[in-house]
């Protein structure tokens, strides 16, 4: 694990603190969780953005899918 200084205002710290004790866990692994959190909502943000970005796209072929399926075995 990497060690890493940061600086936040005195009444961040004592929230987090006060978090930590409420939760039962050290203010570092309060920081990791938090961390953790972010960065599994950045992935689901990503992937939920993929996911609009690409909704659709199947109903602009002027075939179904079987035939498809069809045409891409064909090239094997």
């Amino acid at each position: 694990m990497v060690r890493t200084l940061i600086s936040i205002s005195e009444e961040a710290k004592r929230w987090l603190d006060s978090y930590s004790r409420r939760h039962g866990q050290s203010t570092a692994e309060t920081v990791r969780e938090a961390i953790r959190r972010l960065q599994n909502a950045d992935a689901d943000r990503e992937k939920s953005e993929i996911l609009d970005a690409t909704a659709g796209l199947w109903q602009k072929r002027r075939i179904d899918a079987a035939e498809y399926v069809d045409r891409i075995r064909d090239e094997w």
